[in-house]
């Protein structure tokens, strides 16, 4: 098995046994946190395309499926040959490292290593609905 496919399937597994309780995190400071994510997306109800795709309503939504915006090949080919759907668990490993996720994506972002921060974060993104 190839390393990074590997790192992701332990880390999927790792967060299967926590229960949803311990994944809980602070939507107001998940707030803060995903200041770093609106210079390239946006987080409004206005569900405008920016650099990156718009951001509200992302829990429960399919990878690469955002009317309007240009997925890079890499993106969509990993959301189709994995059947990617935004999850809490999901986006927690995608945004702890987005390059080991789907190599090859267009994305800037380095990933969120501090826990509690993930944490909040993809509390903050789940209240985006």
């Amino acid at each position: 098995m190839k390393q990074p496919a590997l790192y992701i399937l332990t880390i999927l597994l790792s967060l299967s046994l926590i229960s949803n309780n311990a994944l809980a995190g602070d939507a107001r400071k998940g707030k803060h946190v995903a200041q770093k994510c609106v210079a390239c997306h946006d987080l409004t109800q206005q569900k405008k395309n920016k650099v990156g795709p718009y951001l509200w309503g992302i829990v429960g939504r399919p990878a690469g499926k955002v009317p309007g915006y240009r997925y890079s090949k890499a993106h969509l080919s990993a959301a189709n040959k994995k059947g990617i759907f935004w999850d809490e668990v999901t986006l927690r490993v995608y945004l702890n490292n987005p390059k080991v996720f789907i190599p090859g994506n267009k994305t800037a972002f380095a990933g969120i290593k501090r826990e509690i921060d993930l944490d909040n974060l993809v509390t903050y993104l789940s209240s985006l609905k």
